[in-house]
């Protein structure tokens, strides 16, 4: 789509939160999606009366219909008239809303002038009107003969602009080519007078501009704000006064309070101004920093407090502060205080005495915002435009014909993607979507969100938290079995989220084919599905020898066995046909379940090469220089918690011991398992690693482990590895899928430790430069999507 993102550029010229939201929102089209887009900011005074009417009046008549879509921002852009445009709405006029009772002025427009009267007559018998040409007609007749109308009707703020104001941003919001309305956060969403009755918001968070989050040592409190009245940093200096602890303040920015609250602050030696900051110190200041205070008055946002958070800082906030009341969490991401200097006091005291207290919370903070980015906000933003007249389908070509829509089932979330089996059904369903609409319906815990967006074009995750009764059961089971059953205990307690199965009938009810991506789901899918519906079972793994093999031997899990042998049982006859990862699962589960092998398709695990940095061996070498780690030999083996790879990476334990001067890290949820341990000094724990962290381990690692010796499918991680630039060392299991021995290292698992302390990283650059080759030819998601959409052609007619 071409898109126009619309705001106003103030006059006089200030760069805001706004300014760079719109530009970040404007970019990242741009750069991360197929669509362009173009930024289109009209000049806007707030200076009187007449200013306010003439700027509402220019994006009025701002024709940008050459545009496919147009992304109104703060006031007034959404008076522009298109056929199709989103309101991401950063504020109001806010002086004429929630702060309007501030000024101590009324509500009503004194009546008993014939001009003024005319007006407010006009606005009450047309509530919804389909244009405003003639109000604006009346509004200008107004200003020229205003020579008898009294001057307190031209005052701003007041009530008769207040009305004007508030009648022009109905229209706006109301206009027929609005298909949605997004918020910034909940606490402008729950302003109720910003937006038409009924309207439906959805809250999108913009994300920082800031770039590096590190997470240096926790030594001062630092605060960065525009120095001016509503931030109330006025209190924050107040609040010093009864901070016991030595430690000192640090208030960056500039702005019209700056020299009374340096007056304030004048005997207080902890206390230090530093004026304008780029943002590369900005970028220190956080990362050293010991906490974030951060308390303005019911604030739309206060995206501080989500760099604070990025940084990993816990933040003080007040009850009144608005947008940061929506993520400092009591005790958990900071502090929610009452606006008062002794309650302030006490809480960064208690960080100044408490340091690894406020480290703990600063973590927990970091995963609470960290999927804020703004690949993440596009995606939200753009996500399910109903009824454009112009759906982008590939980089050619637009179309209005409707595309056919698959459901799919998944017992886990799928957005971000971490885990083998959430990258696999990411992967291979986002390529699926250039050609069909997707629906994943996803299960997930009773204490996480729920989640109903898009997270590619044309594939949206619709995520539902399991019911108290259902999770309650899961538990319940769990002792009985002895080991985590999330999955398999949907065979018998899915039909207790009832929210689930209502979403998974109404995504069903609208689709030509189900995917089966996984077999536990089936029993409450098959109630919804017709006779002219396609099913195809995704086997992600042959879940019965899986389980079989897994799960402690008891009553309860024999009974959970015979129930998923007849369910998977089923799944495979009843689909058009089957998905299997390796050769060797399509040959199990024919043989398991008496299924022909030509009803069976193998759809390998793969990788998405593009987005994969190939760090060649020189210059891994050099990157390892940089870091002063030239003399050190390190190994990487990565998976989440899952038994194949806590087997793997106990057999790592034991290699770790055989070769001391080798440096072995373990990456992914898997290290949860391991963090209670005693582990050799060689080994290291690095949990789960955002994208950005983990390309960096990537481009400095001088191997890969896969010493698998269990697990159906293929290993993921492998397509990972080796399209890096990675040299593997995997058992013969662990290389099951791939064909090509050149491209990897085999050993036997009990002399793997020998391969290692031999290996001479200097002559491997051919190996892995053959081995991306290979990798490219044969397990990039975009060919292996291409073919399966070759065969989803067959029978989808």
């Amino acid at each position: 789509m071409k898109i126009a993102v619309v705001g106003p550029s103030p006059v006089p010229f200030t760069i805001g939160g706004a300014e760079n939201l719109i530009w970040g929102l404007c970019n990242t089209i741009n750069q991360k999606t197929p669509h362009q887009a173009e930024l289109i900011k009209l000049p806007s005074k707030e200076l009187d009366f007449w200013s306010l009417i003439e700027n509402y009046y220019a994006f009025y008549n701002l024709d940008l219909n050459h545009f496919d879509l147009v992304i109104s921002t703060k006031y007034p852009s959404w008076m522009v008239r298109h056929r199709n445009s989103i309101c991401y709405m950063v504020h109001t006029l806010r002086g004429l809303y929630d702060t309007y009772h501030f000024m101590k002025m009324p509500d009503n427009v004194e009546k008993g002038n014939e001009k003024i009267d005319k007006i407010l007559n006009y606005m009450d018998s047309n509530s919804n009107p389909n244009s405003l040409d003639e109000f604006f007609s009346m509004l200008f007749d107004l200003k020229d003969n205003s020579f008898d109308v009294p001057a307190e009707y031209f005052a701003f703020p007041a009530p008769f602009i207040r009305k004007i104001i508030h009648y022009m941003d109905r229209f706006g919001l109301s206009q027929q080519g609005v298909r949605k309305i997004c918020a910034i956060s909940e606490t402008v969403k729950r302003r109720k007078e910003y937006y038409p009755p009924n309207a439906d918001v959805e809250v999108v968070y913009p994300p920082s501009t800031l770039t590096e989050y590190t997470s240096g040592e926790y030594q001062y409190v630092f605060m960065i704000s525009r120095l001016d009245a509503p931030k109330r940093i006025d209190m924050l200096i107040e609040a010093m006064k009864y901070v016991k602890s030595n430690v000192r303040l640090l208030i960056a920015g500039t702005g019209p309070q700056e020299a009374q609250l340096k007056k304030l602050a004048a005997d207080d030696k902890r206390i230090e101004f530093l004026g304008y900051v780029n943002d590369e110190d900005v970028e220190k200041y956080y990362s050293n920093s010991l906490v974030i205070p951060y308390f303005p008055y019911d604030e739309d946002y206060g995206l501080i407090t989500i760099e604070a958070m990025l940084h990993k800082k816990p933040v003080i906030t007040t009850v009144d502060a608005g947008g940061p009341t929506e993520f400092v969490i009591n005790k958990e991401t900071g502090f929610v205080t009452k606006f008062d200097p002794k309650a302030i006091a006490e809480k960064i005291d208690y960080f100044a005495n408490n340091p690894s207290e406020a480290k703990r919370m600063g973590i927990n903070g970091y995963n609470k915002v960290k999927k804020m980015t703004w690949d993440n906000m596009v995606c939200e933003l753009l996500s399910n435009i109903d009824d454009l007249p112009l759906r982008y389908v590939n980089s050619v070509q637009h179309i209005n014909k409707k595309r056919k829509k698959i459901t799919v089932t998944s017992t886990f979330p799928i957005y971000p993607p971490q885990g083998g089996g959430q990258v696999r059904t990411y992967q291979l369903y986002k390529n699926l979507s250039k050609k069909y609409d997707i629906d994943i319906i996803s299960l997930t815990n009773e204490d996480q969100k729920r989640f109903n967006n898009m997270i590619a074009n044309g594939l949206r995750e619709n995520r539902i938290p399991k019911s108290g009764s259902h999770q309650r059961l899961e538990y319940e089971m769990e002792k009985k079995v002895g080991f985590v059953v999330s999955d398999i205990a949907n065979l018998e307690l899915i039909s207790e989220s009832a929210s689930y199965c209502n979403e998974l009938q109404n995504s069903i009810k609208n689709s030509e084919v189900i995917i089966l991506s996984h077999p536990y789901l089936f029993n409450e899918a098959k109630k919804y599905i017709k006779d002219d519906q396609i099913i195809i079972y995704e086997a992600q793994d042959v879940e019965y020898l899986i389980k079989k093999e897994m799960l402690p031997k008891n009553e309860t899990t024999k009974k959970l066995l015979q129930k998923l042998y007849s369910v998977e049982k089923e799944c495979c006859e009843v689909s058009r046909f089957i998905m299997t990862c390796s050769e060797k699962d399509k040959k199990d589960l024919s043989e398991l379940y008496n299924i022909s092998l030509d009803k069976i398709i193998v759809v390998p695990n793969g990788v998405d090469c593009k987005a994969t940095t190939f760090t060649s061996m020189e210059q891994r070498i050099e990157n390892k220089k940089v870091l002063g780690l030239a003399n050190e030999k390190i190994g990487l083996f990565m998976g989440s918690w899952h038994k194949p790879n806590l087997e793997a990476a106990e057999e790592i334990i034991k290699i770790a011991y055989k070769c001391p001067d080798v440096k072995f890290l373990l990456m992914g949820s898997q290290c949860a398992y391991f963090e209670k341990k005693k582990l050799p000094s060689n080994v290291g724990l690095l949990g789960v690693v955002g994208e950005e962290t983990k390309s960096r381990i990537f481009s400095v690692v001088d191997f890969a482990l896969n010493p698998m010796l269990s697990g159906s499918g293929t290993n993921l991680k492998m397509f990972d590895y080796i399209s890096a630039g990675i040299p593997v060392i995997t058992t013969e299991f662990g290389s099951r899928g791939i064909d090509s021995k050149d491209a990897i290292i085999l050993a036997e698992i009990n002399e793997m430790h020998i391969t290692i302390n031999n290996l001479d990283i200097h002559t491997l650059s051919k190996m892995v430069c053959k081995s991306r080759q290979y990798v490219e030819s044969n397990f990039d998601w975009s060919k292996i999507s291409s073919d399966l959409i070759i065969k989803l052609s067959e029978i989808i007619s």
